[in-house]
């Protein structure tokens, strides 16, 4: 029962990071800052190296779960490899990956 606490609690904390990450793309999507993605693989980074020289598992696999819904609510443009700049116009969906 405890494995699957720890498995809800990692996909909730990635939720999070997802919905963070569409909110900040659609509210703050007309001003020039580096996407959300690179935010994502930044925490991403911060959450193996913790787990590597610190040996926290707790914190470092929440921080990996965040970072990962981060990258996963920019995907298109991480696919494109667009690190700084404005978002594309068009219509922004919060349940949509652009």
């Amino acid at each position: 029962m405890f494995v699957s606490v720890q498995i809800f609690s990692y996909l909730l904390i990635s939720f999070l990071g997802f919905a963070f990450g569409r909110f900040s793309h659609i509210c703050a999507g007309r001003i020039k800052v580096p996407h959300c993605w690179v935010y994502g693989v930044i925490i991403m980074f911060l959450g193996i190296a913790i787990d590597l020289f610190l040996f926290e598992d707790t914190w470092s696999l929440h921080l990996i779960a965040l970072g990962l819904g981060l990258a996963i609510s920019d995907i298109e443009d991480m696919a494109e490899f667009k690190i700084y700049g404005l978002c594309s116009n068009g219509k922004k969906k919060f349940w949509g990956i652009d």
